[in-house]
């Protein structure tokens, strides 16, 4: 049960949602978890389904956002992707437009976006929320080059975000040394596995990594 009242939640990928990278499983699991605690979670992204950003636009219009009922997150296609060799998904022209239909059809509690650097659908989120802004950082890799391009323009718009977290502890080291702020160091989870079965003796092994 949720313990508070429960949050009309956005959890925004840059990626194109059909690719299985580390950002979207994290996503996936997360809102899955939001869910079953009770609140109402929506996972906006681009796709590159050309067919499921034409159904995702015609909802936003008729205000037809919740299908999936309270059990399961709602998957929203804001912007086509045209994904190539890098990992992260061009971003369409009009992709501001569905933002602001998106947040015209719904009044979300939080605004969490995931690596929101520009361009992206994560960063034209974080640009134009009216809401609580959570802004995840993941990977450390390729974020200096990202900040020295339009710093001011990164430091207006990163200055929109309430809380900051990273997955990593050196992703927070470069994140402070680039853009200074404080960062919450989440590390990501993993699904509980099954007790092994025990050695010599009845003992179980247990290790524990720390990065």
């Amino acid at each position: 049960m949720c313990r508070v009242a429960p949050l009309t939640i956005a959890q925004v990928s840059p990626y194109a949602w059909e690719l299985g990278n580390d950002v979207n499983r994290i996503v996936e699991r997360t809102s899955q978890e939001l869910v079953r605690r009770g609140h109402r979670v929506a996972i906006v992204a681009p796709s590159s389904s050309h067919e499921a950003v034409r159904q995702t636009r015609r909802r936003l219009r008729e205000g037809d956002v919740w299908r999936d009922g309270p059990t399961h997150p709602e998957v929203l296609a804001v912007s086509e992707a045209v994904v190539g060799q890098s990992r992260r998904a061009a971003l369409p022209v009009d992709v501001g437009r569905a933002i602001d239909a998106l947040f015209a059809a719904v009044e979300f509690d939080v605004v969490h976006v995931h690596e929101p650097w520009a361009p992206s659908v994560a960063s034209a989120a974080l640009r134009t929320s009216p809401y609580l802004n959570v802004g995840t950082f993941h990977a450390p890799t390729e974020r200096v080059v990202s900040t020295q391009v339009a710093r001011k323009l990164v430091q207006l718009v990163f200055g929109r975000i309430d809380a900051r977290v990273v997955s990593f502890g050196a992703t927070a080291e470069l994140m402070r040394r680039s853009l200074p702020g404080d960062y919450r160091t989440i590390l990501p989870g993993t699904d509980p596995a099954e007790a092994p079965p025990a050695g010599p003796g009845g003992r179980v092994r247990i290790v524990f990594v720390d990065e």
